[in-house]
């Protein structure tokens, strides 16, 4: 799909892993294995954070953990190592698309393809994304995307998703007509960091209660009711049409001459 001509109404940008899909373990097991394969040692996940963490970030954290050396060359090496890993990895997991995510994904095409856009905010460097997706059959729904190339941590992906929108749509995009889908407290953090709106789904390694504890109040267990997700976004749209008509009688209202008081008689 090229720029559109119709006004867009809502960008979605989806976080990958825990989001849209599960890959049961595959990418974790590739990238372990990829990094044991080019340093000739045995690692463990133990101590490296890696929910809402960009791929980048999880080398540095090995990198500082086994006192390990990158440059721009190795994370290259990395990646060719760990996508080959990954694909073969893919073959034989008992990964998942997450509840009601593809029939999202296909009504919005059906239905709203001039007025609902879905990009990916996701921390996997772009290669290994685009395998993940393009195994579970989603990789045509996305047409942009930011990824772990575009920034050490989250908010630098989401000013660079949000600068990659902007491109793609090639109009103005308000960040409040952009919803952050993830299952992250990261992800709603990067959200409010943009200005732009979230949904947290409880399809990760975060419940919802814990979630709900970052004090965002749109917290799903999961995407399965499809039409509450339209629904979802036709009052974000609401709100923020109500919002600008309010923001516009304010400022008519300030530019307004008031006539000066007659004189007593």
């Amino acid at each position: 799909m090229g720029s559109l001509a119709d006004p867009v109404v809502t960008i979605c940008l989806w976080d990958v892993d825990g989001t849209l899909i599960s890959t049961g373990g595959a990418g974790r097991s590739a990238m372990l294995g990829a990094l044991e394969e080019l340093t000739g040692r045995d690692l463990s996940w133990d101590g490296i954070e890696v929910s809402g963490q960009t791929d980048r970030c999880i080398l540095h954290q090995f990198a500082k953990k086994y006192r390990l050396s990158w440059d721009v060359l190795q994370e290259k090496t990395f990646i060719a190592v760990y996508c080959n890993r990954l694909r073969r990895e893919l073959g034989q997991s008992r990964g998942q698309i997450q509840k009601g995510v593809k029939e999202i994904l296909e009504l919005s095409r059906q239905r709203h393809e001039r007025s609902i856009v879905h990009g990916l905010l996701t921390g996997n460097f772009q290669e290994a994304a685009l395998i993940k997706l393009d195994h579970f059959g989603l990789d045509s729904y996305f047409p942009f995307g930011a990824f772990a190339q575009d920034g050490f941590d989250r908010l630098d992906l989401a000013r660079a998703a949000l600068r990659k929108a902007i491109q793609f749509v090639a109009q103005p995009v308000d960040p409040v007509q952009v919803l952050i889908i993830g299952d992250t407290p990261h992800d709603i953090r990067c959200a409010y960091g943009i200005g732009a709106q979230a949904l947290a789904v409880a399809t990760g390694n975060f419940s919802r209660k814990e979630l709900l504890a970052t004090g965002h109040s749109a917290v799903w267990e999961n995407l399965g009711d499809v039409e509450a997700f339209f629904s979802f976004l036709k009052s974000l749209s609401a709100r923020r049409h109500h919002k600008g008509k309010r923001d516009l009688v304010r400022k008519e209202s300030k530019n307004v001459s008031l006539p000066l008081a007659a004189p007593p008689a």
